[in-house]
């Protein structure tokens, strides 16, 4: 009896033997397909440019510069980068980014040479590995400059070489991408109520391919009364042309920057500023941009001299016209490359270049006794009556007047090369 109990106490734990397998079941909805691979899209920029979550999966060429930005993208997410030129690419990691390179470790500057391409792979947050034919650092070692040959390198990753007289800048080894900053000596102010002297061209090239050889600098000396500045040249590759001296009684004088028209002596009663010849300079250069512009017309008085950051100003019945402004140019500030002006120019050039960079003001014209004078122009250039440019901008001077005060000379020019490092 006891086992009989046993067996229906457990009777529910017993298993039946496993049924045959049923029929299959339908079959489920087909999940969609991926699209089918394409080829990447080619993202044209220029010049200096930090990169965008817009550019996953694309081909970014024609840069001069490319910058890798912290907190942008993600694990998993590569851009590629394309040299489609004959002037390489220089690669950055941006402040907080941690740049990797395939068998050379933590890099902050890359360089890609030209015709060739480069991939750059976000691994983890602000941590990219770049894969290519890519070398470290800015690829050259250079020596020139008037004060510092071995230039001076003020923090901001690049290294300046400054000449304010004419000298030599001589790659010693390796190649690479350079920015020159080409300045031409100001025009001189034009006596007897005359017009003010134009602005020195200015040459701003963001990428030029050097190698290991000299270039010869020449720097363009000041204009005196009513002569035209120097040019200003890098090798025989790129020339900045002098600006425009002031006359009297006459149209103004072509120039880098165009100089004011005269005070008339007669009929007519107005004198044409002069135009600007620079802006058709180094046809053909890539990755260039020229600055110059025509001077201001004169009438009972001078015409304003023509700067780099725009024309001069038409004189009034009472008033001279003011120097055109001078253009500003934050990577060549005063703070930046003060030490490499020479000390006796340091007081007047440091707040007239100032934290913008600003270079190429145009000169005032002159006036008769009792004529109000402008400002003069930003970037040194020589206002009121005779006032002599400021050195080391190639801005314009001051036209003289009628009295004693005699025309003021333009400033000299200067080059700047920079690159990083």
């Amino acid at each position: 009896m006891a086992n009989l109990k046993s067996i229906v106490k457990n009777f529910g734990t017993f298993k039946g033997n496993i049924g045959a397998t049923g029929a299959q079941g339908v079959q489920g909805v087909q999940g969609l397909g991926g699209g089918a691979g394409g080829p990447l899209i080619s993202n044209t920029q220029s010049g200096s440019y930090t990169l965008t979550s817009g550019d996953l999966g694309e081909i970014v060429c024609g840069v001069s510069t490319v910058i890798v930005p912290p907190n942008v993208f993600s694990a998993g997410a590569q851009v590629t980068i394309a040299s489609t030129t004959s002037s390489s690419i220089n690669i950055r990691s941006g402040s907080g980014v941690t740049l990797y390179t395939s068998g050379s470790g933590i890099s902050t500057s890359l360089t890609l040479p030209s015709k060739s391409f480069a991939s750059i792979l976000c691994v983890s947050s602000n941590v990219f590995v770049a894969n290519g034919y890519l070398s470290s650092g800015g690829g050259i070692s250079a020596t020139g400059g008037t004060i510092t040959a071995a230039g001076i390198t003020p923090g901001n990753g690049f290294r300046y070489h400054v000449f304010t007289a004419p000298g030599t800048f001589t790659v010693t080894s390796g190649s690479g991408n350079v920015e020159i900053f080409a300045v031409a000596g100001g025009g001189g102010g034009a006596p007897r109520h005359g017009g003010g002297g134009g602005a020195g061209g200015i040459t701003y090239v963001t990428s030029f391919p050097v190698t290991a050889t000299s270039y010869p600098i020449t720097v363009g000396t000041p204009g005196s009364a009513g002569s035209n500045g120097g040019d200003t040249t890098f090798s025989t590759l790129l020339t900045s042309k002098g600006g425009g001296g002031g006359p009297f009684d006459s149209n103004g004088l072509t120039g880098g920057s165009g100089s004011g028209g005269g005070a008339p002596g007669g009929s007519p009663t107005s004198r044409t500023g002069g135009p600007a010849s620079q802006p058709t300079q180094n046809p053909g250069v890539a990755n260039l941009t020229n600055y110059g512009n025509a001077g201001g017309s004169g009438g009972d008085a001078g015409g304003g001299g023509g700067g780099a950051g725009g024309v001069g100003s038409t004189s009034g019945p009472t008033t001279p016209g003011a120097g055109g402004p001078g253009a500003p140019f934050p990577a060549f500030a005063a703070p930046l490359i003060s030490s490499e002006i020479p000390a006796p120019v340091q007081p007047s050039w440091i707040p007239a270049v100032g934290p913008t960079g600003l270079y190429g003001g145009g000169g005032c014209g002159a006036g008769r006794p009792g004529h109000s004078y402008p400002a003069p122009s930003p970037g040194g250039g020589g206002g009121s009556a005779g006032r002599t440019a400021v050195s080391f901008t190639g801005s314009g001077g001051g036209g003289g007047n009628d009295g004693p005060i005699a025309a003021g000379t333009g400033g000299t020019g200067i080059v700047i090369i920079r690159y990083q490092i």
